[in-house]
């Protein structure tokens, strides 16, 4: 029983340090609902992921998590890149706009995870990507519509972006 328990202890503990921020980060200061990056879609979160768009593979951007208070009025979306050589991570506290389904970027922030070089050049453009996004709950997912006409081939002649689906864990 006790070696049972000092696992359980364990890998709670595990969990609860991969969900901690990174100093630096931009942080949502109360409670809020949990996701972590799941994949990309065309239109719903039960199909089958799809490639990267090419504006995220040109960037090396790699999401973590999309983090909605529990008041839904506030978001914070993380995610890494690569500026150069430099592994750069970047965070960005949005305003939500529940009536439009928008989320609007209040704040960003991007930092050299080592420390010492500047990600300033590639924070500009993963700014101008994740500014304004729409978003919408499905299923067990809270996704973003990310705009790219690089999937054409994937999605659809007519499509101009894609979902980027974050699963649903818990509540914080």
């Amino acid at each position: 029983m006790l070696k049972l328990s000092a696992a359980i202890i364990t890998m709670a503990l595990s969990f609860a340090a991969s969900a901690q921020p990174v100093d630096g980060d931009l942080v949502l200061e109360y409670k809020h609902y949990y996701s972590e990056f799941d994949k990309y879609v065309c239109k719903d979160t039960t199909e089958k992921a799809i490639t990267i768009p090419e504006e995220v593979k040109d960037l090396k951007l790699s999401f973590e998590d999309l983090n909605v208070s529990i008041f839904l009025d506030n978001a914070i979306l993380i995610a890494e890149y690569k500026e150069g050589e430099t592994d750069c991570r970047y965070s960005a506290l949005y305003n939500i706009d529940k009536n439009a389904k928008i989320i609007t970027a209040a704040e960003t922030k991007a930092f050299d995870l080592s420390g010492d070089k500047s990600c300033e050049t590639g924070k500009s453009k993963v700014d101008l990507l994740l500014q304004k996004l729409e978003y919408v709950v499905l299923h067990d997912h809270i996704t973003v519509k990310f705009l790219t006409t690089s999937l054409k081939e994937v999605c659809g002649e007519n499509s101009d972006s894609v979902l980027l689906a974050f699963k649903r864990i818990r509540k914080k």
